[in-house]
């Protein structure tokens, strides 16, 4: 049985921050029938505290490359004394990938981060990766979420905004995307560090654009 994370994983860069989100729905394929493996895996990985990955793609293949991802930078940082910018993980992941690209299943990750300013970087699993300046998606809805970000994407959001405008494409991909459901989770990267949003959070969100 193949396992994937199918998916709808995004980051949009704000005036201060990053906001990566992610639904939590695990699909797998049988004998040619798709069905849901879990309904509560978490697609947002912590690598630093200042940075973190979404996964899409085969779970074993991209949970694996996401805990050496975050041995390697925390190996890094403890023999440097210092913390290691979000290009630098961005290129120490490809470097990962590429040495291992043979061997894996293709998949895509989002790298956000914060160094002295926000950092978005889209990647996969062959090796390349692209900074992006304002928004970055991945997986089987990305679609239905890229849509409504173009249509009301803006330059300086501040931290509300790009939540509220996260929970919403988000929504689209959930509503037309069979791979993707189950609810959101959003992690909210700035100067402060890294931090998920509680669910209360998300839905009070929610319930503020009814």
């Amino acid at each position: 049985m193949n396992i994937k994370t199918g998916t709808t994983t995004l980051g949009i860069l704000y005036k201060e921050g990053i906001v990566l989100a992610a639904d939590k729905r695990v699909t797998g394929m049988g004998d040619s029938v798709a069905f849901i493996v879990s309904k509560n895996i978490k697609k947002i990985i912590k690598i630093s505290d200042y940075a973190a990955i979404t996964t899409a793609g085969s779970v074993a293949d991209v949970e694996q490359l996401a805990k050496v991802l975050s041995a390697q930078v925390n190996l890094y940082e403890a023999r440097s004394g210092r913390r290691m910018e979000i290009f630098e993980m961005a290129n120490l992941f490809s470097t990962i990938n590429f040495q291992n690209r043979f061997g894996l299943i293709p998949s895509e990750f989002i790298l956000g981060g914060f160094d002295h300013s926000p950092k978005l970087f889209l990647l996969e699993t062959a090796g390349s990766y692209i900074e992006e300046d304002k928004y970055a998606f991945s997986g089987s809805g990305s679609l239905y979420a890229v849509g409504v970000i173009d249509a009301e994407y803006k330059r300086n959001m501040d931290k509300s905004e790009a939540i509220s405008l996260a929970i919403k494409a988000l929504n689209s991909a959930m509503q037309r995307d069979p791979y993707t459901g189950e609810g959101i989770d959003i992690a909210i990267i700035d100067k402060n560090g890294f931090k998920f949003l509680e669910q209360e959070e998300i839905q009070n969100y929610l319930k503020s654009k009814n």
